[in-house]
């Protein structure tokens, strides 16, 4: 089973800077789009990623695995902090 070939372009690909501003005009007239962006960036801000923890233990906090498995570990820190 084949795939069908994408069509050829007679003009070429817009690149750089109006690109990037055109992708940013289709994604705001496209309401799914536009909702599929915005709820994965509150999950980026609000959701703690955790990709970039091994990067802010060493840059951020100068330290090494300790500060890394703290930055883990600290999520669920607040379970143990909330009066019973």
């Amino acid at each position: 089973m084949q795939t069908p070939r994408a069509p050829r372009r007679d003009t070429p690909r817009e690149l750089g800077f109006s690109a990037m501003l055109g992708g940013l005009r289709y994604v705001r007239k496209n309401q799914s789009l536009k909702g599929i962006f915005l709820g994965d960036l509150d999950a980026m801000i609000f959701g703690m990623p955790r990709a970039l923890f091994p990067a802010m233990g060493l840059s951020r906090f100068h330290g090494g695995a300790g500060a890394v498995g703290l930055l883990y570990a600290a999520p669920g820190w607040e379970h143990f902090s909330e009066p019973c």
